[in-house]
């Protein structure tokens, strides 16, 4: 009978290893690999099935593809996709796919997340200049009109989404300029005109208020004469 093998070949990666201490005669000639690594290696070439390719495209795609082509492919290609999911109107173009939390429209493209503005704008404009974002004019996140759109700096566009960054006159009409401003606070602005007029509504409503209080003042005053002389007399009582 001939003695067992000290050393064997690995099935995965070729290389020789040797029979451990702690391993019994069945265990050892069981063994095919060097290592954990190497077996679970070779467990996932045999359960991975044959690559297959994009019948459009060629590029490789996953082996439970029914349709047997990519997702661009199957949805068609970007400009497709966007214009299927866009509602026009006379103003705004309206996304009706999904929407952020912030109210953006978003929409795959190049297998990753973006925004429907920002690919509309590179549709029908160009590229985005570097270090600027789009600011919508119409003040409509959920708008993706190319016309509507500016690039601008990050700090310009936090500016104008502040609430009045673009208002031109106040809630009464007076214009909206810097000489027509008034601090309400530390920070806030108001129409210095309409904060003029309230300040004298307020000092003409105190002067009408004013008579009401000199008669109830009077009146206060002369009670407290008539409780005197009794207040007196339980002075002189204790």
């Amino acid at each position: 009978m001939q003695p067992e093998p000290s050393t064997k070949p690995c099935a995965w990666c070729g290389k020789d290893f040797e029979r451990r201490p702690h391993m019994k005669r069945g265990a050892w000639r069981a063994a095919k690999h060097c290592s954990i690594s190497c077996g679970r290696k070779a467990a996932w070439e045999g359960k991975r099935a044959e690559p297959r390719a994009c019948e459009s495209c060629g590029t490789r795609i996953s082996s439970r593809s029914k349709s047997g082509r990519c997702l661009q492919c199957a949805q068609g290609t970007l400009r497709e996709r966007f214009e299927s999911k866009v509602e026009k109107t006379d103003t705004c173009w309206l996304w009706g796919a999904y929407l952020t939390p912030a109210g953006y429209g978003q929409m795959r493209g190049n297998g990753r997340a973006v925004l429907a503005h920002r690919v509309s704008y590179e549709l029908h404009v160009g590229p985005i200049p570097d270090g600027l974002h789009l600011d919508h004019l119409c003040r409509n996140r959920a708008c993706v009109n190319p016309d509507h759109l500016e690039p601008v700096t990050p700090g310009e566009n936090t500016r104008r989404g502040l609430p009045g960054a673009l208002k031109t006159h106040c809630a009464k009409g007076h214009p909206w300029v810097p000489e027509n401003m008034a601090k309400n606070g530390k920070t806030a602005k108001c129409c210095a005109i309409c904060h003029r007029e309230r300040q004298r509504a307020y000092m003409r409503r105190k002067r009408e208020e004013q008579p009401q209080a000199v008669e109830l003042a009077g009146g206060i005053e002369a009670a407290r004469k008539r409780l005197a002389p009794s207040a007196y007399r339980l002075e002189a009582l204790v």
